[in-house]
């Protein structure tokens, strides 16, 4: 059974209808949709983290400043209790009594006792009365302060019950007699409660909050949820975002993993407190993170679905009108059978025929020996002899100054005048190359009837046309549906506003797809031959200026009049599309309030150089490359619809008149794309564009 499913889809007839027209646009464009949703679900579920971290990176910051002030506050309790322990010493020689401590910590909640010991750690002031005598020489918060190296600052200790009988924290600084000997410490223990107190700002109800206060050995000093519970519980060796943080050693941290609590992933933010030892780690569940985003997700596989449906429906529409072109099509390939391509060699300096095959008896009705030597303008219509001519001088330039590469392919299409005076389209591919034994550069190639093709060209013209109407008209229909329900949704809920919100967004994407596939305009331009004519080149800047501006009322587009030729010698509507493409992008693709400058000159190479400038941000060098290259979208097109052939069809639109498009970044900022072409201006032109172009 399986052996005949693959015999039945992959036998020929099968096969050529799913790599037909018919049915390749439409899989080209559902595959186009399905990544282009692919990746603005990926590029959202980036966002939607990097949004959630940044929140609680901005909580933490805000967490930062209440946790210093906090220990600022112990910090100025002791070094105040330090400055009056020693006038009092001085003065009678014994240290401040309990009740005197008393009146400095009763500003401060939170603070379970006050002390302050002697040299040799005895305590001989507490507010607590069951410290008062101990000897606390053993403790950390004592010992430390005895190291000769580390500075008289405040010192956190880690929680522990040996001082009250109760877990708490305590804060010491050391005291220090006249001669800035050690004199002893100051001290004060705080419980969980101090923290909490600390942190009543913060609102635990809000999308990230303070989860836990940490010290660097794992301890657990503030936890937002059963604080008491958890206050001086070790964690060092069951999180792995403590530890994650520690082996990383830079001030904040970010983490997805799974909560110690309930095991759902959660995204952590650990993030040290100067330096103090203490860090704060805050968590945010991420299932509530991406809550939006599932259902953003949802929307959007709903209406890929929607587009696959009508899609394929559309497709076997048309697949019905395919048989019909094909039986055209098998007409047409009767007729050529018949008809050889002639084979033709031309001196690309005098471009007069140096070899021709016999065959060109059957395509023009002259003989090869009616042709030797003869020159080529003499054979081509006089509008398009002036053109070609000068083309092919440039061309043979090119090669000849290394401009383009030695081995590359001209294909050009023609209408040939027969001996009979009539005319037939032609497509010639030619190439140049240096004859070693004479030294002179010479052209071949070969010159074909295309008739035929020209015919098929307009079958598939109107087929396209009927195709980009098929699609047009549901996607009409769903589009003056949204915009219904969207006036008469005043009284709905905001979520499903955003609904239909994003309906109307995945409409006007699929139209814009459909633009750039099935556009029959640009299609026709690029692909219908060149048709030159006397242009004016300013009229074609402000109309390319007009078509820019359209677009964006905060953008400025400006036409440099300049040294402006008067007429060039060129396609106008290909040009118009190549300029157009290139003003609109320079509009879409460019902040607001930036400035789109339009300008025409005379090269100083030879023929013209129409010039698009603007003032954005430019483009990315590793672009730079590729921008002109058939569905190339640039980091930068995010949120702008297209497909990337837009300066495809620019570039293949200059090609086509024998010259080039480029592109570069200004040194002050901002793009430059240039678009020269070999036509020469008029004869009314020339002095003024041979001034511009010294």
């Amino acid at each position: 059974m399986n052996n005949l499913v693959r015999e039945q889809i992959f036998s020929p007839p099968v096969f050529k209808r799913l790599i037909s027209p018919i049915w390749s646009i439409p899989i080209v464009v559902i595959l186009i949709v399905g990544v282009f949703l692919v990746k603005v679900s990926y590029e959202t579920y980036d966002q939607v983290h990097e949004t959630e971290y940044r929140l609680l990176d901005a909580h933490a910051r805000y967490a930062d400043l209440q946790i210093a002030k906090a220990l600022g506050n112990v910090d100025h309790l002791l070094t105040t209790i330090d400055e009056q322990q020693s006038a009092h010493f001085a003065l009678r020689g014994e240290a401040i009594d309990a009740a005197a401590l008393a009146t400095h910590q009763q500003g401060l909640s939170g603070i379970r006792a006050v002390l302050l010991t002697d040299a040799a750690g005895h305590v001989q002031s507490a507010t607590h009365p069951t410290i008062k005598g101990q000897n606390v020489s053993g403790q950390p918060f004592f010992t430390e302060h005895l190291d000769r190296t580390r500075l008289p600052r405040l010192f956190i200790s880690r929680p522990e019950k040996t001082l009250l009988g109760t877990t708490v924290v305590t804060f010491s600084r050391p005291l220090s007699n006249d001669g800035h000997h050690f004199a002893g410490i100051v001290a004060a223990t705080v419980d969980y409660r101090y923290f909490a107190e600390a942190l009543r700002s913060i609102n635990p109800e809000a999308s990230a909050s303070v989860t836990v206060i940490i010290n660097q050995y794992g301890d657990l000093i503030y936890r937002l949820y059963d604080p008491e519970k958890f206050f001086g519980k070790n964690v060092a060796q069951t999180s792995t975002v403590f530890q994650e943080h520690k082996q990383a050693r830079i001030k904040v941290t970010r983490h997805l993993a799974p909560s110690a609590h309930d095991g759902k992933m959660r995204l952590f933010l650990m993030r040290d407190v100067n330096d103090s030892g203490l860090s704060l780690i805050l968590s945010r569940q991420q299932d509530e993170v991406l809550a939006e985003w599932w259902r953003s997700s949802f929307f959007r596989v709903l209406v890929f679905l929607f587009a696959v449906v009508v899609t394929l429906i559309l497709a076997r529409i048309a697949q019905r009108g395919q048989d019909e072109v094909s039986a055209t099509a098998r007409k047409f390939q009767i007729l050529t059978e018949g008809v050889d391509d002639v084979i033709w060699t031309m001196d690309a300096q005098t471009l007069c025929f140096i070899y021709v095959s016999p065959s060109i008896y059957r395509l023009t009705g002259f003989a090869p020996e009616e042709l030797i030597n003869r020159p080529l303008d003499q054979m081509l219509p006089p509008k398009a002899a002036v053109y070609v001519m000068n083309m092919l001088s440039q061309r043979m330039q090119n090669f000849r100054f290394g401009v383009c590469a030695p081995n590359r392919v001209y294909v050009d299409e023609q209408r040939l005048p027969r001996k009979d005076g009539s005319l037939v389209w032609t497509e010639v591919v030619s190439t140049y190359y240096l004859n070693e034994s004479t030294g002179a550069v010479e052209m071949r190639g070969v010159t074909r009837d295309i008739s035929e093709r020209k015919k098929a060209q307009e079958e598939q013209g109107r087929f396209v046309a009927m195709v980009s109407h098929e699609f047009r008209t549901p996607l009409a229909t769903i589009d003056g549906a949204i915009q219904l329900l969207e006036m008469n949704a005043q009284d709905s809920d905001e979520a499903t506003r955003k609904r239909y919100r994003k309906i109307q967004l995945a409409v006007d994407r699929l139209t814009a797809l459909l633009d750039d596939y099935l556009n029959q305009d640009r299609l026709e331009k690029v692909t219908s031959g060149l048709h030159p004519a006397r242009v004016e080149p300013l009229r074609l800047l402000k109309d390319c200026q007009s078509s820019a501006q359209a677009l964006s009322a905060e953008h400025t587009v400006v036409v440099d009049e300049v040294g402006v030729p008067e007429t060039v010698l060129c396609d106008r509507d290909m040009m118009r599309l190549a300029l157009r493409v290139l003003a609109d992008n320079a509009v879409l693709y460019t902040p607001p309030g930036s400035v789109v400058r339009l300008h025409c000159r005379a090269a100083k190479q030879g023929g013209v150089e129409f010039v698009v400038s603007d003032n954005g941000s430019g483009i990315p060098e590793d672009e730079l490359p590729y921008v002109f290259e058939r569905f190339f979208r640039g980091r930068r097109s995010a949120g702008h619809s297209g497909t990337g052939l837009g300066l495809y069809l620019a570039r293949i639109s200059a090609e086509a008149h024998g010259g080039t498009l480029t592109a570069c970044n200004l040194s002050d900022g901002g793009a430059e794309f240039t678009l020269w072409i070999p036509g020469i201006p008029m004869e009314g032109d020339r002095a003024m564009g041979q001034n511009i172009a010294k």
